[in-house]
């Protein structure tokens, strides 16, 4: 029994030519700010420009995928050192300016459109979160991990964070 079979294999080769596609046109259009955007972030903080980070993939009978989502570094390098896996905040100090403007317009999440292309994620599809954060998604929300069962994440999924945030602020 193939995993996905519920998903008509016609559904399934439309949408990944539209991610590829897709993602193509997203590059080729957006790669010329991305000079920009790197210069920005270097000349306002110390680190990389970019930031890769363990995050859940498509669930499968057998074992759920990992991959390394790729975005722009909005915060400080070593934010993760001092408070560990936790959701960002609005008034959140790690957050350097260059990256509050790259958040409040999206363009962190440019270089999403190579994992699409590569397949580990799609245009549309649920939020691909980080593993440290997942057990507490599961204990809150009702089937929580089986919303990603043979689904790729999406870059355009935006779930309320109040809504996802485990209770223990």
């Amino acid at each position: 029994m193939k995993s996905n079979n519920y998903i008509p294999m016609s559904i399934r080769v439309v949408k990944r030519a539209v991610d590829i596609v897709a993602s193509i046109i997203g590059l080729l259009l957006t790669l010329p700010v991305w000079p920009v955007i790197a210069i920005a972030i270097k000349l306002d903080s110390a680190g990389p420009v970019f930031f890769k980070q363990l995050r859940i993939g498509r669930s499968l009978p057998d074992r759920v995928e990992l991959f390394m989502m790729v975005k722009f570094r909005t915060m400080s390098s070593d934010a993760e050192d001092r408070s560990g896996a936790v959701w960002a905040s609005e008034d959140d100090n790690r957050i350097t300016e260059v990256g509050s403007f790259l958040r409040k317009t999206r363009l962190d999440e440019l270089p999403q459109l190579w994992n699409v292309l590569i397949g580990e994620m799609s245009i549309v599809g649920p939020r691909p979160e980080r593993p440290a954060l997942c057990k507490g998604l599961m204990s809150q929300i009702p089937y929580y991990l089986e919303r990603t069962f043979c689904v790729a994440p999406g870059i355009t999924a935006r779930t309320s964070q109040s809504r996802l945030r485990p209770n223990n602020r």
